[in-house]
């Protein structure tokens, strides 16, 4: 149940992603959740930490450039430490 808790939490942070950016309201949301979210992400507070994650996401490391994981899959016996 918790991975399909994750996996739908994940699914919904993308749709609001998207609709943020196409401005476009969905139909399954009603004008009285829609016009908050509207609001809160014309904020400065959403403005600015939208900001600073963007620039943490894009911080450069090492001079290796932006953060990307590149370890690949870890082994079943390191995981059971």
């Amino acid at each position: 149940m918790r991975n399909f808790e994750e996996n739908r939490a994940s699914r919904l942070k993308d749709t609001f992603g998207e609709l943020r950016k196409k401005n476009k309201q969905s139909l399954w949301l009603s004008d009285s959740t829609w016009k908050p979210l509207q609001e809160y992400w014309a904020s400065e507070k959403f403005k600015k930490m939208s900001a600073q994650v963007k620039k943490n996401r894009n911080s450069d490391q090492s001079d290796l450039g932006p953060s990307l994981h590149t370890c690949g899959s870890i082994p079943f016996s390191e995981q059971k430490r």
